[in-house]
């Protein structure tokens, strides 16, 4: 039986939202900026989505912290511990065997801080409603140079 290939989801391609149950990590307030780390399991989506999502993005979600059964397709019936709308930067992500990680970046003022602070090291989920690229974040995305293709090896040697 021939093999078929999955076409590889483009930015563009991909639909502008996500619900998926995730786990908060470390808060940090240095200044203006603050971040929120996130794990997301790569069971949840593939890394062409990841990388849709998390890369070089502006994204208007909705963090719901409170019991992140996986089982759970949407937050509708989840019971909701604390809850955050807002803009948040993401510039990459990271990724290993078991998971997708992140850092959200916020700018303080406007920012719930208090509540966002209770969601360092819990469950929830992330609800994505909104993708904006960031500006030249992705300006040579679909691009490919074709001396690329051409590339060699460097042995040290100088000419």
């Amino acid at each position: 039986m021939p093999e078929t290939k999955e076409k590889p989801v483009t930015k563009t391609q991909v639909k502008p939202t996500l619900d998926v149950p995730c786990t908060f990590g470390g808060f940090s307030l240095p200044g203006d900026t603050g971040t929120l780390g996130v794990k997301i399991d790569r069971g949840e989506l593939n890394v062409m989505s990841a990388d849709a999502f998390f890369s070089g993005n502006q994204l208007t979600c909705r963090l719901l912290q409170g019991p992140a059964d996986p089982q759970q397709k949407t937050f509708a019936d989840m019971e909701v511990n604390h809850e955050v709308a807002g803009v948040f930067v993401v510039g990459g992500f990271r990724t290993t065997s078991e998971c997708y990680s992140f850092t959200l970046k916020f700018q303080a003022s406007g920012t719930p801080l208090d509540e966002l602070k209770d969601f360092r090291k819990k469950t929830g989920r992330l609800v994505v409603q909104q993708v904006q690229p960031l500006e030249g974040a992705h300006d040579d995305d679909d691009e490919w140079d074709e001396d690329d293709d051409d590339l060699e090896a460097d042995d040290g040697d100088e000419e």
